[in-house]
């Protein structure tokens, strides 16, 4: 059975062993895991997701995409619009760019993207929805806008996390309320695990071309 890798911006691969990072890790593995699952059939293959920590060591993880005996990409954030994408893969030369895909500004533009699965997500942690009357989506930094066209969407989520919910805290007899802000380490890979696949496909180029890509390998692997 063929291996295929997904070397994905994230994660902490800096030394640091504590039990923290190890779980934060294992949280960004199975949460990307759990949504490419959603579309690729691993009957014929096994999918690996590893984190490569910071996008500067992603020059070094194509190069060992490039020559590797078993197929292997690699996702990063683009941290721009998709009008740099091109830009970006100039800084790859040498490489098989093809290999590379980009999620558009940051991993965070796929969550904003579907608002219904941060609403599903903070109930599930028990989150006190503030102004009920009000949908995310319409929103002053959300609406009628498109996900892959606001710029640092990692502080968008955040500020949406702090004006929409509450965590509660019940101490004795007294209940109390904290801003809740979003964590792209604990929040983040649990979101992203959440995320309608198909439609992100439809949404973000780079999300359907990653999929097809690793569909093209299972085929390959099928043929021989």
């Amino acid at each position: 059975m063929v291996t295929i890798t997904i070397y994905v911006e994230g994660g902490r691969l800096d030394g640091d062993q504590s039990a923290e990072t190890i779980s934060n890790n294992a949280l960004f593995r199975e949460g990307f895991h759990r949504l490419f699952s959603q579309v690729l059939d691993e009957e014929s293959f096994s999918l690996v997701i590893q984190p490569i920590g910071s996008v500067t060591r992603a020059r070094n993880y194509l190069r060992r995409a490039t020559n590797s005996r078993d197929p292997a990409l690699v996702l990063i954030d683009l941290d721009g619009p998709p009008s740099v994408r091109q830009e970006r893969l100039s800084r790859f030369q040498g490489l098989d760019t093809s290999l590379i895909f980009f999620m558009i500004q940051e991993m965070e533009a796929w969550i904003i993207s579907q608002t219904e699965t941060i609403e599903a997500y903070a109930k599930s942690r028990w989150l006190l929805r503030k102004h009920p009357g009000e949908k995310l989506e319409e929103d002053q930094l959300l609406a009628c806008r498109d996900p892959q066209e606001i710029e640092k969407p990692s502080e968008k989520l955040n500020n949406l996390f702090r004006k929409y919910f509450r965590a509660v805290r019940q101490r004795g007899g007294e209940r109390s309320e904290k801003l809740r802000n979003y964590s792209k380490t604990k929040d983040g890979p649990v979101l992203i695990g959440m995320l309608n696949l198909t439609h992100l496909m439809e949404d973000f180029g780079d999300a359907a071309g990653l999929v097809k890509k690793v569909q093209a390998f299972q085929l390959q692997h099928l043929e021989r």
